[in-house]
């Protein structure tokens, strides 16, 4: 079997598989699955662009993030920025076991769902930043 006949084995398997899965489905609910053998990876859902968060996109000038240290926030780059260096007593004001102001603000001002139930999940400032990197290389993507 010649190299072309491979990829249009593949990409035929791939096309079958996709359009199977996904046939009832609503647009932004599609997910894509990648078959090469028996070995298969699953990739995200394409999201809907209105959660789609740009990282550098300011809060409105009314709704920027207050910190218990008293530096203000204005966008998720500058949150990511913060949480390097930011104190425990600050962080812990914000995110504790009753509240998670963080992604609450994500949530009421960026509309942005899906990433603030993700960090409604933990509770520990690396995870937090974890998950907005994460979010930063997806929105790249888009």
């Amino acid at each position: 079997m010649g190299i072309k006949s491979i990829l249009k084995h593949i990409s035929k398997r791939i096309w079958i598989i996709w359009s199977h899965r996904n046939k009832f489905l609503p647009h932004n609910k599609i997910e894509k699955q990648v078959v090469i053998g028996s070995a298969k990876q699953e990739l995200p859902p394409i999201k809907a662009f209105h959660q789609k968060v740009g990282f550098s996109q300011n809060a409105p000038e009314q709704n920027p993030f207050y910190l218990h240290n008293g530096k203000v926030l204005h966008n998720l780059d500058e949150l990511s920025n913060e949480l390097i260096t930011m104190d425990k007593e600050t962080f812990n004001h914000h995110v504790n076991e009753q509240k998670n102001d963080f992604s609450r603000w994500i949530n009421d001002i960026f509309k942005a769902p899906e990433l603030a139930g993700e960090l409604q999940m933990t509770k520990d400032m690396y995870s937090i930043r974890e998950i907005l990197e994460k979010h930063r290389l997806q929105t790249k993507n888009y």
